[in-house]
């Protein structure tokens, strides 16, 4: 079974089931059926043909909409593998065009895919350089009834579905082969972990060339045969309420997205147009693709039960593209879970039990079960060796989800997802998530990559990060930064935005800051550097770029706004 075989069927049913784009609240969202969407690429099919052989890929460059769902199985149907990339726009459009041309080069498509209207546009400016051998084309100009020809091509389920880039949170992005087995897998993991059927209603707001978009709210609709409706991503922002409202308004019972959104709803839905809101059909509110805050999802539960929502919706989740997308997630209907951990345990690479109002505890969310015919093992890293409940080490992931590599990466390909236990046995993937499991649960600490040595110490950025942000409300989740500035344990650097702009206040939230992480942590803030809002390097789905901050620090290329330049945990904490 294929991704081709699935349209197919669902639009040989003839239901009126499929995609809907929401613009705002108070015009009908634009509709595209699956019998619609399967004539639509027939002829896209049928005209990319002509330009590229089966086998070959195409890059899908386009804005938010229902033109990317026709690109995209436009593509399949022409037996050529898409490639979601990111639209380069918005104030990182330097960092955007660098790795939209990084991923074209990776990639060596032989199309590129995407409206008239950025064509003229890319025409124009000159801004996205054509492959040698590659051609453009623009599918919405693609002629009606251009497909009436058009004949299945064989595909078969070992075939290349898409190849998919990550998002390059450590490093450059590199492009995961996704073939139609390891989509199937996983997407009949998503739709038994959630309960998902033809009944079900999807709203999503996260980027479609983003896997938690691509995979969660198009490929899933699709495989079980329900509607989803979709939503420009810069929409939820400008308007957070937007995305509650088509729940509402169209009975959602499956969402979610990062945790970040949840905090936005929290935070900027008012009073007057959370009341007008009706969250009862919501039963499904996943929540996954960064660090999950059990505090932020609780607060959102608390902000919208008096309309309808239910705290056991929430359904913290883990995944990453390399496995097609899902890994764990909680129990249907069963909230979040969590636990209290010793810090100084978890330092030591140990989950010890701490209860809540302990001093040095820490609450982690549960990711949940592994998926149903899959494997989870925490190893330490270095040796291969696994270990026991309650241990921090390396998340390893096999089973049928897992994708076959890194494309034209071979040798870091048989590293990542060729790994064997020190007692061997068959090959896992290597996430590069630490965490631990408890009672069958899957609960992450952080990325290893990111981890920093601090006088001996195992200290995660989140936790330095969540210490300052917790200090004043001018510092906002999310959007502030710790590393090691050169590898030496003696320099950690905080990067944080803010919207202060006055220096003695600015003065004032560094020596709190300084202060709040040592008396969480007991360590000390060498270098607290606040930058502009908005001018904090993450990827184009919104996960903080640590190693690309650290970059920009050291090259003194930050907006800063306030230098506080110390002497860290040197200095006792009253006199910080």
């Amino acid at each position: 079974m294929t991704l081709v075989d699935v349209l197919r069927e669902r639009a040989a049913d003839g239901a009126e089931r499929g995609y809907r784009f929401v613009s705002d609240g108070k015009v009908p969202p634009m509709s595209l059926s699956y019998m619609e969407l399967d004539r639509r690429a027939r002829d896209v099919a049928a005209e990319l043909s002509l330009l590229a052989p089966q086998g070959a890929r195409a890059i899908l460059l386009y804005p938010p909409g229902l033109e990317f769902v026709v690109a995209f199985f436009g593509a399949l149907y022409a037996g050529v593998a898409p490639v979601p990339v990111y639209p380069p726009s918005g104030a990182d459009l330097r960092h955007a065009l660098s790795r939209l041309e990084h991923v074209i080069a990776d990639a060596r498509p032989e199309a590129l895919l995407t409206t008239g209207a950025l064509l003229a546009a890319n025409e124009s400016a000159g801004l996205v350089d054509t492959p040698a051998g590659a051609r453009w084309m623009a599918t919405d100009r693609v002629c009606p009834g251009s497909g009436d020809g058009w004949k299945p091509p064989r595909v078969l389920d070992g075939d290349v579905a898409f190849v998919q880039y990550t998002s390059g949170s450590t490093a450059m992005p590199k492009g995961v082969v996704v073939r139609h087995r390891h989509l199937m897998a996983n997407l009949e993991a998503i739709r038994a972990a959630m309960k998902l059927s033809a009944d079900t209603t999807a709203v999503g707001w996260v980027p479609s060339y983003h896997d938690m978009g691509l995979v969660g709210f198009i490929l899933e609709a699709l495989y079980a045969g329900f509607s989803s409706y979709l939503m420009a991503p810069q929409d939820f922002l400008r308007r957070p309420a937007l995305w509650l409202e088509t729940i509402s308004r169209f009975g959602g019972v499956v969402s979610g997205g990062p945790n970040f959104g949840f905090d936005l709803c929290t935070r900027r839905v008012d009073d007057a147009d959370r009341d007008r809101l009706d969250l009862s059909s919501w039963r499904v509110a996943f929540s996954g693709a960064e660090k999950i805050r059990p505090d932020v999802l609780r607060r959102f539960a608390r902000r919208f039960s008096s309309v309808g929502f239910d705290a056991n919706a929430m359904f913290p989740c883990y995944g990453l593209a390399e496995a097609s997308l899902f890994v764990s997630g909680a129990q249907y209907g069963n909230g979040v879970g969590t636990a209290w951990i010793s810090r100084s345990a978890l330092e030591n690479d140990r989950a010890e039990p701490a209860e809540p109002d302990a001093s040095g505890a820490v609450e982690i969310a549960s990711c949940g079960r592994v998926a149903d015919g899959h494997r989870v093992v925490i190893v330490e890293p270095t040796t291969g060796r696994p270990l026991g409940p309650d241990r921090v080490g390396e998340v390893w992931f096999a089973g049928p989800s897992v994708t076959s590599g890194y494309w034209r990466r071979r040798d870091e390909s048989d590293d990542v997802f060729g790994a064997v236990l020190a007692n061997g046995g068959e090959p896992f993937l290597r996430t590069g998530d630490l965490g631990f499991l408890r009672d069958g649960d899957l609960y992450l600490t952080g990325r290893r990559k990111d981890l920093m040595v601090v006088r001996g110490r195992n200290i995660y950025p989140a936790d330095v990060e969540e210490a300052a942000q917790a200090v004043d409300s001018r510092l906002r989740p999310g959007c502030g930064a710790s590393f090691l500035a050169d590898g030496d344990s003696s320099n950690l650097v905080l990067v944080q935005e803010t919207s202060e702009q006055d220096d003695a206040e600015l003065a004032e939230l560094a020596s709190a800051v300084r202060r709040a992480v040592f008396e969480r942590l007991e360590v000390g803030v060498d270098d607290v550097v606040f930058i502009r809002p908005r001018s904090v390097a993450k990827t184009s789905s919104g996960k903080l770029r640590r190693h690309a901050c650290r970059a920009d620090y050291r090259a003194g290329a930050l907006d800063v706004v306030f230098p506080l330049r110390g002497t860290g945990s040197r200095v006792e904490p009253a006199e910080a």
